[in-house]
């Protein structure tokens, strides 16, 4: 109580400051605070100085903000997240900084629970699909992790038909830890689309019944 009350004005403040230092720092410790604020600090005054974050020139400073939507997300109006967020995920992937544009995948993925289905799929379709063609050999690994790990936001049409073939370029990766891990990431995806059939299958032969 004794932190909203004299704690949290004061953070609301310092997310405002220009020092890159100081905003590192909140951005960096933001999970470990925001339990103690409330939404209304959050959406209308936290949340929109650590947008600038995501259009400024220092490197740490954009991957850092990329970090703490994983801590934000969950606390956001619904019409921020689907209006904002998503779309400034979409264009980090286009980011000069290969962890950035690895991190925007991670937490593409992590927030996918707490976002419409159709505007999780959507997103990941576009950043999953920039990932798996990354020059960066984790951000190509991370692409094809978080498929797996989002399977059930897809359709089995839209994985064979849009997800498995960058899958299968992978296959044939010049990094071994990436072709390694498309074969694993195959075999998982050919279980989930052949366990949507049957299912769909069954529901089909009831029906006829």
């Amino acid at each position: 109580e004794e932190f909203k009350e004299k704690v949290a004005p004061l953070v609301a403040q310092l997310f405002a400051c220009p020092d890159r230092a100081i905003r590192f720092r909140l951005l960096s410790s933001i999970g470990e605070m925001i339990d103690h604020l409330d939404d209304a600090m959050i959406n209308d005054k936290i949340f929109p100085e650590c947008v600038n974050g995501f259009t400024d020139s220092n490197g740490p400073i954009r991957e850092a903000t990329v970090k703490s939507l994983i801590f934000f997300v969950p606390r956001l109006k619904p019409k921020t997240v689907e209006g904002r967020v998503v779309k400034l995920l979409v264009k980090l992937m286009q980011d000069p900084e290969a962890s950035i544009r690895t991190n925007a995948v991670i937490c593409s993925g992590r927030i996918s629970s707490h976002v419409p289905k159709a505007v999780a799929n959507q997103t990941l379709l576009t950043v999953l699909g920039a990932g798996f063609k990354d020059p960066f050999a984790p951000c190509r690994i991370a692409s094809l992790q978080t498929l797996v790990a989002c399977a059930a936001l897809f359709s089995c049409e839209e994985i064979a038909t849009r997800m498995l073939p960058g899958v299968c370029q992978r296959l044939v990766d010049p990094e071994p830890s990436v072709a390694d891990t498309a074969f694993t990431v195959l075999s998982s995806l050919q279980q989930i689309v052949r366990q949507q059939i049957e299912e769909r299958r069954g529901g089909a032969r009831a029906a006829d019944a």
